[in-house]
């Protein structure tokens, strides 16, 4: 692995701000997941059949293309 400065440098910056873009991107996707779970749950829906049939599929594209 190299040891020069600048790609050090821009690999620490990338590891510390990659969560960063991670988080945002997720609270974004999860932000429209509201009426689809009360949709959800009011049609008889459990908790974990809302989760996995319905919020992780819709949410899922938004949370895997964070640049």
């Amino acid at each position: 692995m190299p040891r020069s400065a600048s790609f050090v440098g821009g690999l620490v910056l990338t590891l510390m701000t990659l969560p960063t873009i991670i988080h945002r991107h997720a609270r974004r996707a999860r932000g429209s997941a509201a009426s689809i779970r009360s949709a959800a749950l009011g049609l008889g829906a459990s908790k974990m059949q809302m989760v996995f049939q319905h919020i992780l599929p819709l949410a899922a594209p938004g949370i895997l293309t964070a640049p």
